[in-house]
């Protein structure tokens, strides 16, 4: 290893939120409960057509408390850092971001965060007056953001992992196109070697594109590999054990005469003997999900959608959050091409229960573009994510955000209990409101909630529908008179009402069957259950009514 000198430090700057944070103004609130996401998007402070904003990052504090990072085009054509923070409902706000002066072209990667008072963001940009890349890497100290100086050059920095404070990795390029494995100590960085790689050979690429920590002594970095001249692909697993990094073999998912391989873009691990890393083959552009178990990585199957609209696979994740050994998040995007245009892009979202991988529906905004970047759990275990949504291929793209969870069991709860308990599983919700007898709806049923759309124990996203019954005890009659008999006890029923005794009574005036009168009398209250007595025309006999 390097032991690298400390120059500089952190450098003061207004800050970029896009990590993790339950620090300083609104902490509090942050603890508390709020409603869950209500369907608004974050802002696109571009504003304009043409412009871009794209999140590349989402990081969760709290069920009331997230960020979403990524970059805003200015007029100008200038890229800018990008910081939304949501405290509830539909509630985003644009927090100040520092952009490095000179910065014309900007990319950020995804936000890890150790604690309240410590998160971090990783990126690049190309310095317009020179054209060269340049590493960005930012952190909250639970007040500001701030732009950290690494004392190594560096053209790009992927993924960070954070294990606290003092114990945190990134990984990167320098400006050889070399890897790079920097570890901060609380103190100084150290630029740790990159181990040696096989199959051996003249690497054209070493890209490291995600990286977890559970430890200090266990840390995960993934991404692929090329050899020689080949464009193939092959993927690439790393692991830090408290000493030294090291390669793990990581199986190849896609045949040998396959010529682009296979990236890993995430990964996610809850313990040292359990991690999910996730991508895309790039030649028949499929999903790939691998699962770590302590001894080897092995391929999962997982969702693929077919083309959509004809054409060839467009598939690919790009982000993974573990929650439990029965829970995890998978999100990306899936399409078609053909002849090298994408015919149409659409949010993917997977969930693992345990035992297999699920395809999510989630809903896509764009016309023709929509990709999910990045995702992250919630402490309930539901799951947000972040990315763009586009009307025209590459340009005009504006942030993205869903949330997905499992819709809780509420039957039988209050309104207020059962809201309660979607907001806590991220659920935003529509009520509607069924006041007759049937489906459910009864005395018994008064005053609850008697079904959702979909059903308890599904994954879907926002909203969910409840179902409430509202069968007061005292309702108002409604009037009758004049209405055919079947339309009349129909309409009674609705109410909550009883056919009473029906009087026939001589009346040439009036069809067969027809209310005359009723008691009670409309527009008065009465007991649900009440008997209505009807009074219904009949011809008079003997003779009946003249023809």
């Amino acid at each position: 290893m390097r032991r690298l000198t400390r120059r500089g430090g952190v450098l003061a700057a207004a800050g970029l939120a896009a990590g993790l944070i339950l620090a300083g103004p609104g902490a509090a609130s942050a603890t508390a409960g709020c409603p869950a996401w209500d369907g608004t998007p974050p802002a696109s402070p571009s504003g304009r057509s043409g412009g871009n904003d794209i999140l590349s990052g989402i990081a969760v504090v709290s069920s009331c408390y997230v960020w979403a990072a990524g970059i805003t085009e200015s007029a100008s054509g200038a890229d800018h850092t990008l910081a939304e923070r949501w405290t509830g409902g539909g509630n985003w706000a644009v927090m100040p971001t520092p952009t490095p002066a000179g910065a014309r072209t900007i990319n950020m990667g995804a936000v890890v965060a150790d604690s309240a008072a410590d998160a971090w963001l990783p990126g690049s940009y190309v310095d317009d007056s020179t054209g060269t890349d340049h590493g960005l890497l930012l952190r909250w100290d639970g007040s500001s953001w701030a732009q950290v100086a690494l004392p190594v050059s560096t053209a790009h920095l992927g993924a960070v992992a954070a294990v606290s404070p003092s114990d945190v990795w990134v990984t990167g390029t320098g400006p050889d196109g070399a890897v790079l494995l920097l570890h901060y100590d609380g103190s100084g960085w150290i630029q740790w070697p990159v181990p040696a790689i096989t199959p051996g050979g003249t690497f054209q690429r070493i890209s490291l594109w995600g990286m977890s920590a559970t430890s200090a002594r266990d840390v995960w970095a993934v991404g692929g590999f090329t050899l020689g001249f080949s464009s193939r692909d092959i993927p690439l697993t790393l692991h830090w054990d408290g000493t030294a990094w090291s390669q793990v073999p990581a199986p190849d998912a896609t045949p040998p005469d396959d010529d682009l391989g296979t990236t890993l873009r995430s990964v996610s691990a809850i313990s040292p003997a359990d991690a999910w890393a996730v991508g895309g083959s790039d030649e028949d552009a499929s999903t790939v999900i691998m699962r770590w178990d302590g001894h080897t990585w092995t391929v999962v199957p997982s969702p693929d959608p077919a083309a959509v609209s004809g054409g060839d696979n467009l598939n690919y994740f790009t982000g993974v959050a573990a929650v439990s050994a029965s829970s995890a998040w998978a999100v990306g995007g899936y399409g078609s091409e053909h002849s090298g245009v994408t015919l149409a892009d659409h949010n993917l979202v997977a969930h693992w229960d345990g035992r297999n991988w699920t395809q999510v529906p989630v809903f896509s905004p764009g016309k023709v573009e929509n990709v999910l970047k990045a995702v992250a759990a919630s402490p309930a275990g539901f799951a947000w994510a972040a990315g763009i949504a586009s009307d025209q291929f590459f340009s005009s793209q504006r942030t993205a955000v869903t949330v997905t969870g499992a819709v809780p069991n509420v039957v039988g709860d209050s309104q207020a209990a059962a809201t309660d308990a979607m907001d806590s599983a991220g659920l935003n919700t529509r009520v509607t409101t069924v006041t007759t007898a049937g489906g459910g709806c009864g005395p018994a049923a008064n005053g609850t909630i008697i079904a959702t759309t979909p059903a308890a124990g599904t994954f879907t996203a926002p909203p969910v529908t409840m179902t409430f019954c509202d069968f007061p005890p005292v309702v108002t009659v409604p009037s009758v008179v004049g209405l055919a008999d079947n339309q009349a006890q129909s309409t009674l029923t609705n109410a909550g009402f009883t056919t009473g005794t029906i009087t026939l009574s001589g009346n040439c005036s009036f069809d067969p069957g027809t209310v005359l009168r009723q008691t009670p009398a409309a527009n008065t209250t009465a007991s649900r259950g009440t008997a209505v007595n009807l009074v219904e025309a009949t011809p008079p006999k003997p003779h009946g009514c003249a023809q």
